[in-house]
Parts: structure tokens; C-alpha cells; sequence
């Protein structure tokens, strides 16, 4: 066991161990004045974009640069380049108003034999051209010789379509799906927010650039912004100055307003650096005192931007400390969420955007103009204003998963407030790996909490009327009989979850819901009953038929629930006349006054809080609040006449309350504290003793004593019930809703499916080992509380159940380990969905079951292939505590129990 730990412990440990960087390297000088700088996948080739718009390459070794291409022209003066990401992407704008979109990227080809052409340098060779050098090769492992190059896409400038003047700034974005924006500011203080159409002829020849563009006037504020960017969906435009002043356009389907302004600089700091990160939704904010921050737009439909967007800070960092200087550089990689900063000092840091991680640090000799991550991650480059070149390899080990990102609640991209949140796959290389553990926790204890509540106490009492009630020779066959629940398979189990359990619950839930009252009452019931028989009776009834007769009034609690269920949905979670109306669509237009206060102005609603305007009275219908009115045409009163008699399915049912499609907050409540009436009874009468009534009413006859106590046992009962009805309206009236809390949407696959089933597997184990306790407590303890008086349940509960305590909970414990431990019911039956939630008719997912989920297609070595191993070790410390406190309790009752 321990060498299994030491295991997991040493595939997970390096998910918390910082990257490692290389010594420092010098390159290839490059040209002077580079502005960005790209490196091929094998980190051998280096292309600089230049002041001038010239493009550069050479080799990373020392050998002869690349023929230089050219992307102006002798007509035009270059005033803006934008070069946004790690994918080569470049846009320039020009003094004409004219932009231009060029690509920069590194071509790889094999070919077989070698060219006389190539200039031998060793491991590498040359390709001359015309021009002087455009490639070069190397041989691969099978002899072949791969040829690297460099190309150049530049297309042909295309002028603008609003304002005038030359081009300021410029801003160049591209979507996963291949869809171009450019955001332009001229001369005269129009920003221009453009989509990019390039049409390709059929037949070949040059591609055609159209931009279909809209403006917008920057506000009169002084000096332009020094930095401008647009988000690669297109929807929001951003404008930047030094002094910390930031404004967001909403680029709706209408005209381009202003959503926000705000100030994103520290207090006494001034903005050095305003860059969209790879994937172009997260704009990345550096200033003078060196802190590094990140913002993202989130939907939020309650706050007060037209396009119900809101800019959130997700994270700050000060990665050179709180005096190392101020954020010169950004150098953005082509896959992740890894960067890497320099400060003017020449410090420069790796840093992991979502973990917020510092993966690894270096000094340059200078301070760079400009920072490259290497597309593979696996190094860096620093160019200064001189041309000096600098590399570094790097491992960036585990950036993505830290403390923060494994146990923290973490504001991810597109997310207004901080969360858990566990996704381990994302659609592309540039989007945020979710990794929290906090909801497969939470899903395991959630299963195994409503597991135990279910098994424990069944389990237990059966171990205790097997023991203290059974014949011996009955309990021969009970005994293997129950056991044998054990040998069912687990996979089979979950099966039969899926196919036979989830179905009939989601059919029949209030039915389901109602045996949990109407079978302990029966069976009290019963008990009362037999209490009443004269002993000559009880006396001669063995122990099977007295099994049978449990059994029968189990069936009778079952059949007593069929029958009560479905009177009771129809009682509680009928629709309301307002429903109807609502559903018939008779409506009036509520005035704004009416309207509560966080719903004004909302165009769409969540369904918990469409759900939550019905609870008040309204509906949005087409954007608009409004109230149903009982309708006054024929027309209207027919159709809500069929709706009464005949009510669709999303009308009807607890299931439909349940989704936020009728009623209130009290019936929800009602159900929920029935569902604690008979035990909370249970337990006052058990607090006020069995001598209660006879101290009340002395000198009883024991068939009186026992009316009494069935009299008694009512009147709690109703008087509790009582109690949970007024408490249910009193919560409605007070506005708290089940449904927000331990209730909620009905999802088929859910917590109380997995309780029943994971119940029925959990059971045998807990009973065995208590019967086995129970059966080990000495004879003499019986037979000397029996000599003083009291009765065979009396000495079963007081001497019997204490004495064998530290068995029981031993058993209990166990249980919840296997609980805990599960793989395929929770698999299957769960729905698998990493959330928490209360709510228990919503599924989840486990720490096994998400192992097994994953682990086959998870990458070998990768961050999330080890995460997947600290979920096995999360899950063996889990279950290493149950079994250490089970062991220390049962220690205890021991000690307690030696004497006897």
C-alpha cells in the first residue's frame, strides 16, 4: 500500500515543481529595429518583423540571414504595424489610409536526395537562391533531408472605408474558425473596426481583400491612445492610453457604442504594454510598477453594458517582484496560455496566465525589443533594439496547474465571477485547461453522503433484529441471503441503474419520494399493533412469519405511497390559474415600477431566473415582462379550459415544479420537510423516554399503554407536520426557494438514483460486519438487563448496540469507503457532470469515475494525465482517513468495553 502511494505521490509531485530554463545562448545578430520575432517548430529558424516592414530570417546558429522581403512599397509610408499573436499574422497601416495583411510562416518539406546548391555547414546545409539564402535542410533519421524555409504572404492593400488621414494604430485578429477583423485608428480620430473577406480566384492568381468596416470617433481626451485591440470574436473593440484610461466598444449588429470605461492602471502606475493574448479574447495589461494583469469579457445580463458584456480583472501578478521594474515586453506563444515578460530592467519571467504560475526566469544582457516563445514551448527568444539575439531553452514543466488551479476558485476567460471548474479538454491549443479538483470532491462526498444515509441506518437495524430477534436457524439462511447482495458486480449494478432505475424514479418521483414516509409509518404502525397483542399471541408467532409480516407492511408502505403519491403531486405541483394564463398566452405588459429590480431591462433570462420571475408573478415573453390576466375573449378561455383539463407535461408534476415551469417555493418545501417528520418524531419521543406515559398515566393496562402510545406517537407526528407546513409558507413568503438550494432541475441521472442503487451495494457490507459485532457482544450482558426488567428491544438498544458501537461504526466506515471508492455506478448513473450542486436530483462526477472516464485518452506525461493520478491520490488519502478514524474509534470503544 504504501509503495502504491509513494507511486502516485511521484507522478503527481511534479505538477506543483516550477519549469526550468537553460543557459543563456547568443544567436545570430539580427537586423536592428525588430518590432516582433517568430522561431520554426524545430527552434533552428528566427524571422523578424522590422520598423520598416521589412521581414528577415536567419538561421538561430551562427550562418549566413535569409534573403529580406519587403512588405511595403516605395508609394506608401508605413505608419502602424500589428503583428498580434505567435502565428505569423501581420497587418501594417499606411500614411494613404490604406492597411495590408501579410503571413509569416515557416514551410517544412522532405525531399531525398541533396542539392549541389546547399552550402554544407555541418549538421545543417544552405539553400542558395538568387537573392542569397531562402532555406535550409537537415538530414532526418531515415536519411531523407527536410527543408525548412520561410514564406511571405503579403496581400494587396486595400484603403479604408471611414475617416481620413493616415493610419495611427492597428489592431489584427483571427478566430479558430478562420474569420479576420482589423481594427484601425486614423489620423482624425476615427476608429475603424473592419471584417476581412478574401476571395480566391478558382483559376489561381492573386487573392482580393475586401473590408466590410464601421466607425466609431475616438472621445475628444487629449492625445490618442497609445495601444488599440479588437477580440478575435469580433465583439469588442478596446482603445488604451499611458495614463491608465481604458474604453470598450460593444461591436453589436448595429452601430459600435461605448459599453465601458475604466481605469486599469495601479494608483500612481502609468500602462507600458496593452496586448490581445493568443486566442485574441483576453487583453493583457503591464505597467510601470510592474504588475501584469489580465481581462476578459463575461456575459452579464444584469449589469449595464448594451451588449451585455462585462470587462473582469482575472487575475494580477507581479512576476519581477514589487521593485523590479516596469513591464516593457510581451512575448506570446502559439499554443496555451504561457507568456513571457521582460521589464526594463532586462529581467524576464514565464508566466502561466491561469495558474498564474512564474515557470521560469533569466536575465538578458539588454533590454529586449522584442520576446518570442517558441512554438513547441521549448525555448525563448530576446532581440534588442541593436539586433542582438539571445535564446534560452525552456521547460515550462506543468505551467497550467498550481495550487490556485487545482484547489482554488480561479476567474477564467469568459467567466464574471471565480469558480470551480473542472474541463480538461478545450476546443483549441490557445483555450484554458480547467482543473480544479473541488468538484470531483464534492461529487464523491455528495454520493457517498446520500449513499450512507440510505445504506447505514438499514443496514444496521437489520443486523440488529438478526441478531436480537431472529431464531437461530432463521438466521442461518438470512444471513448468506443478504451476503449474497454483495456478489452482485458493480458494472451490473450501474446498468441497471441506468437502464431500470434512473427511468422509473424520473416516472414515478413523487410516488419514490412518498415511500420515504409512508413506509416507516406503516411499519410503526405495525409495531404499535403488535404491541397491543396479548402475549399468549406474540409468544406462539415464530420468527419467519414474523419476518413475513415486516415484509408485508413494507409492501402495504409501498402500495400506501402509490396511492398517496400521485394525490399529493396533484395537491402540491397542480398549475395555478397564473400558469395557465401565462401558458395560453393571455398577458398584459408589466410597468418597469412593477418589475423587480434585477430583472429591468433583461432580454433573456437563465432558467433559474425565468423561474424566479414566475415565483413573483411575471414572465418574459419577446424581451418584455408581463403578467398573466385572466383572459376576457371566448378564444382565450377555451384554450385555457383545454389546458385545465388536459395540462401539458411541462405543466404538470413535481418534475415541472422542479424545472421553475409552476408554483411556489412552499410545496417544495412541504416535500422536504415530510420527508423528516417521522424521524424528528422518532426522536422527540426517544428524548422524552420510554416511562413518559406511564409517569402521565400510571396504573395503564398494557393494551391501553400501548393506545397511548400509538396516540401519542400521532399527535407528535401531526403536530411536526403542522410545523412543516407553516414553515414551508413562512419560507415562500420569506422568498427562500428550495430550488436554489438542495433542490432544483430534474436531471435523470442524478444523486437520489445513485443513493437507491449505491444503498443496495453498500448495505451487505455494513451488515455483515455489525452482525458480526452485534453477535459478539457476551450472552451474560443479555441475560443480566433481561433479569432486571427490561425488555428484549430495551436491552437490544441500551446494552447490545453500545457494547458492539465500535464494530458498527467500524462497518459504517467501511461503507463509506466503498462508497467513496466506487467506479461504475457512479459511471454510469450520474450523468458525469463536474459541478456542485446541492441539488439532489442533479448529477455529478466522482474521483474514480473520472479516472476511469479519462485516463485511456489522456496523453502520457502530460499535465492532464498527471492530475488524473492526483486524483487517485486525493481518493487513496480519502479513504486512508476513513479507515485511520474508523480504526482510532473502534480503539476507543474497545478500551471502553474491555471490563465487560
Amino acid at each position: 500500500v504504501l509503495g502504491i502511494c509513494a507511486y502516485l505521490v511521484w507522478i503527481a509531485a511534479p505538477l506543483l515543481a516550477p519549469g526550468s530554463i537553460g543557459a543563456e545562448r547568443e544567436a545570430s545578430p539580427a537586423s536592428p529595429g525588430s518590432v516582433a520575432v517568430w522561431s520554426d517548430d524545430q527552434s533552428r529558424l528566427l524571422a523578424s518583423l522590422h520598423e520598416d516592414g521589412t521581414v528577415r530570417a536567419s538561421l538561430l546558429a551562427e550562418g549566413p540571414a535569409f534573403a529580406p522581403r519587403s512588405l511595403t512599397s516605395a508609394d506608401r509610408s508605413l505608419t502602424a504595424i500589428s503583428a498580434p499573436g505567435a502565428h505569423g499574422r501581420v497587418a501594417l497601416g499606411f500614411d494613404t489610409g490604406e492597411v495590408e495583411l501579410a503571413r509569416v510562416d515557416f514551410a517544412d518539406r522532405v525531399v531525398g536526395d541533396a542539392d549541389p546548391a546547399w552550402v554544407d555547414l555541418g549538421d545543417l546545409r544552405i539553400v542558395e537562391g538568387d537573392q542569397g539564402a531562402t532555406a535550409y535542410t537537415e538530414r532526418t533519421p531515415r536519411g531523407a533531408w527536410r527543408v525548412a524555409s520561410v514564406e511571405v504572404e503579403a496581400r494587396a492593400p486595400v484603403a479604408l472605408g471611414a475617416g481620413e488621414g493616415e493610419v495611427r494604430r492597428i489592431d489584427y485578429a483571427i478566430n479558430p474558425a478562420g474569420r479576420e477583423y482589423v481594427l484601425a485608428l486614423r489620423a482624425d480620430g476615427t476608429l475603424v473596426v473592419n471584417t476581412v473577406r478574401t476571395i480566391r480566384p478558382l483559376g489561381g492568381g492573386e487573392p482580393t481583400v475586401r473590408l466590410q468596416g464601421r466607425s466609431m470617433l475616438i472621445p475628444e481626451t487629449g492625445d490618442p491612445p497609445e495601444w488599440i485591440a479588437i477580440d478575435s470574436d469580433g465583439a469588442s473593440a478596446y482603445a488604451v492610453w499611458a495614463d491608465g484610461r481604458l474604453i470598450r466598444w460593444a461591436l453589436g449588429a448595429g452601430e459600435p457604442t461605448i459599453a465601458e470605461q475604466r481605469e486599469v492602471a495601479a494608483q500612481g502606475a502609468h500602462v507600458t504594454l496593452a496586448r490581445m493574448m493568443q486566442g485574441g479574447r483576453t487583453l493583457v495589461i503591464g505597467d510601470s510598477a510592474g504588475a501584469v494583469r489580465a481581462l476578459a469579457t463575461a456575459p452579464n445580463p444584469s449589469g449595464s453594458a448594451p451588449d451585455g458584456l462585462e470587462l473582469v480583472e482575472t487575475a494580477t501578478w507581479r512576476p519581477f517582484g514589487a521593485d523590479g521594474g516596469e513591464v516593457r515586453v510581451l512575448g506570446l506563444g502559439a499554443r496555451g496560455r504561457l507568456v513571457v515578460v521582460a521589464s526594463g530592467k532586462g529581467d524576464l519571467a514565464a508566466l502561466h496566465m491561469t495558474s498564474g504560475k512564474v515557470v521560469a526566469r533569466a536575465h538578458a544582457p539588454f533590454v529586449p525589443a522584442a520576446l518570442a516563445l517558441h512554438p513547441r514551448l521549448d525555448g525563448m527568444t530576446a532581440v534588442a533594439e541593436d539586433g542582438r539575439v539571445v535564446t534560452w531553452a525552456l521547460d515550462p514543466g506543468y505551467a497550467d496547474a498550481s495550487v490556485r488551479t487545482l484547489a482554488a476558485p480561479v476567474v477564467y476567460e469568459g467567466a464574471l465571477e471565480p469558480g470551480f471548474v473542472y474541463q480538461s479538454s478545450s476546443a483549441d491549443d490557445t483555450a484554458e485547461l480547467k482543473l480544479s479538483l473541488v468538484p470531483l470532491v464534492f461529487g464523491t462526498l455528495k454520493a457517498t453522503v446520500i449513499s450512507m444515509l440510505i445504506a447505514a441506518p438499514l443496514a444496521v437495524m437489520a443486523a440488529l433484529f438478526t441478531t436480537e430477534f431472529m431464531h437461530r436457524r432463521v438466521r442461518a439462511s438470512i444471513k448468506p441471503a443478504v451476503e449474497l447482495m454483495a456478489s452482485l458486480p458493480s458494472v451490473v449494478l450501474g446498468f441497471f441503474a441506468m437502464a431500470v432505475v434512473a427511468p422509473a424514479v424520473g416516472e414515478h418521483l413523487m410516488i419514490v419520494l412518498a415511500a420515504f414516509v409512508t413506509v416507516p409509518l406503516v411499519v410503526i404502525a405495525g409495531a404499535q399493533a403488535w404491541s397491543m397483542c396479548p402475549p399468549r399471541v406474540t409468544r406462539t408467532v415464530r420468527t419467519l412469519p414474523r419476518l413475513l409480516a415486516i415484509t408485508g407492511a413494507g409492501a402495504i408502505g409501498i402500495g400506501a405511497a402509490m396511492a398517496v403519491g400521485p394525490l399529493a403531486e396533484h395537491v402540491l405541483f397542480s398549475a395555478s390559474s397564473q400558469d395557465l394564463w401565462r401558458e395560453a398566452g393571455s398577458v398584459e405588459p408589466v410597468h418597469a415600477a412593477d418589475v423587480p429590480d434585477w430583472a429591468v431591462g433583461r432580454a433573456v433570462l437563465s432558467a433559474d431566473e425565468a423561474r424566479r420571475l414566475h415565483v413573483a408573478g411575471f414572465a418574459l415573453v419577446d424581451g418584455v415582462v408581463v403578467r398573466p390576466v385572466e383572459p376576457s375573449d371566448g378564444e382565450g378561455v377555451a384554450r385555457v379550459d383545454g389546458l385545465r383539463r388536459d395540462p401539458p407535461r411541462s405543466l404538470r408534476g413535481m418534475r415541472a415544479w422542479l424545472n421553475g415551469n409552476i408554483g411556489s417555493a412552499a410545496p417544495g418545501w412541504i416535500v422536504v420537510f415530510a420527508l423528516f417528520v417521522t424521524p424528528l418524531t422518532l426522536g422527540v419521543r426517544s428524548v422524552l423516554g420510554a416511562g413518559f406515559l406511564e409517569r402521565v398515566f400510571p396504573g395503564r393496562t398494557r393494551v391501553v399503554g400501548a393506545g397511548l402510545e400509538w396516540g401519542f406517537f400521532a399527535i407528535i407526528w401531526l403536530a411536526l407536520s403542522a410545523c412543516a407546513v407553516v414553515g414551508a409558507i413562512a419560507l415562500d413568503r420569506a422568498g427562500i426557494d428550495a430550488r436554489d438550494t438542495i433542490l432544483g432541475s430534474y436531471s435523470e441521472r442524478n444523486t437520489l438514483v445513485v443513493g437507491l442503487v449505491m444503498g443496495f451495494a453498500v448495505i451487505p457490507l455494513i451488515y455483515t460486519i455489525s452482525e458480526d459485532a452485534l453477535a459478539s457482544v457476551p450472552a451474560n450482558l443479555r441475560s443480566a438487563s433481561l433479569g432486571c426488567g427490561a425488555t428484549p428491544w430495551q436491552t437490544a438498544v441500551r446494552v447490545v448496540l453500545p457494547v458492539a458501537g465500535s464494530g458498527i461504526f467500524s462497518a459504517c466506515m467501511i461503507g463509506l469507503g466503498r462508497a467513496v471508492g466506487e467506479t461504475m455506478i457512479m459511471l454510469m448513473a450520474t450523468g458525469n457532470t463536474p459541478t456542485i450542486d446541492l441539488n439532489i436530483f442533479e448529477g455529478f462526477r466522482t474521483l474514480a469515475a473520472n479516472i476511469a472516464t479519462e485516463l485511456p485518452e489522456a496523453e502520457r506525461g502530460s499535465t492532464h494525465y498527471r492530475v488524473l493520478f492526483l486524483c487517485g491520490l486525493v481518493l487513496f488519502v480519502m479513504t486512508l482517513a476513513i479507515n485511520t478514524t474508523a480504526e482510532l474509534v473502534r480503539q476507543r470503544f474497545r478500551k471502553r468495553s474491555a471490563a465487560l
